[in-house]
């Protein structure tokens, strides 16, 4: 039941990555949404729809939830952690991958100016991808692990 709760929360994330690019278009990062913004660093800022969506919305629906529902454990409590912060970048980079406003050659530092990039030679990652995948394996050694 775990891996399945892990799967569907990824496809989830994509489904969630298809719409936004739609939505968005060639306006990335909310930028023509209504409401706020904060200014969290030089790169990075909080709009309300990425608050609402995905730290509100989202862990209520994909963590929260499946804990209503089969009652709490470690495990479950990993696995849901796990996907979403997978999930999270899934959705991200599904989001460049079917934009046709925003098209994938366009994922770089010089072109992505809402996000850090780490730099290594002329390989670059969003820093938020590598946080993102050190906090799922975090997560899968000390929760759930076989």
């Amino acid at each position: 039941m775990l891996i399945e709760i892990f799967i569907i929360t990824i496809l989830a994330m994509i489904a969630t990555g298809f719409w936004e690019a739609y939505m968005e278009g060639a306006h990335p990062w909310a930028e023509q949404q209504v409401g706020w913004t904060i200014q969290i660093t030089k790169s990075y800022s909080l709009t309300a729809y990425h608050f609402f969506a995905f730290w509100i919305m989202f862990p209520l629906l994909l963590i929260v939830f499946p804990m209503v529902l089969l009652g709490f454990s470690w495990q479950l409590l990993g696995i849901t952690i796990s996907a979403f912060s997978v999930g999270l970048l899934v959705e991200d980079f599904t989001w460049f991958l079917v934009n046709p406003k925003f098209p994938l050659r366009n994922f770089n530092s010089a072109n992505v100016k809402w996000y850090s990039w780490l730099k290594l030679g002329k390989f670059e990652i969003p820093l938020g991808y590598v946080i993102g995948i050190v906090i799922s394996i975090a997560s899968w050694f000390f929760l759930w692990r076989p």
